[in-house]
């Protein structure tokens, strides 16, 4: 899809009920443009929006609770504007490219070593 930024930028929440990724990359691109986002518990989402902190998490299928997710951080903008600033600062921290491509040359340099001895 072209012009996700400008996408993103009209809104003030994120939101991807999915119930089969494994790590969206939509996700991701919400936190860099400082969303609060709401999500599943799914894949490996849990492993970068933490519930209550970098996002809210639903349960995959489960509409009510998504409609609840959806209420409270439409009636709760301080909540919402924490979220996406935790969200932002987590995104700037580990998922910056860099930062990832060096934590994959430690891993890779760790094995070295152990096969190496």
């Amino acid at each position: 899809r072209k012009y996700i930024e400008k996408l993103l930028s009209q809104s003030d929440i994120f939101i991807l009920p999915t119930t089969s990724d494994t790590l969206p990359l939509a996700i991701i691109e919400a936190m860099f443009a400082n969303k609060a986002i709401i999500s599943t518990r799914i894949g490996g989402i849990p492993e970068i929006i933490q519930n209550g902190h970098t996002g809210l998490l639903t349960d995959p299928g489960n509409s009510k609770q998504l409609a609840e997710k959806i209420l409270s951080l439409l009636g709760d903008s301080a909540l919402r504007e924490r979220i996406a600033a935790n969200a932002t600062s987590y995104a700037e921290k580990n998922l910056r490219s860099s930062t990832m491509v060096k934590r994959i040359e430690a891993i890779y340099h760790a094995f070295l070593k152990g096969v190496n001895g």
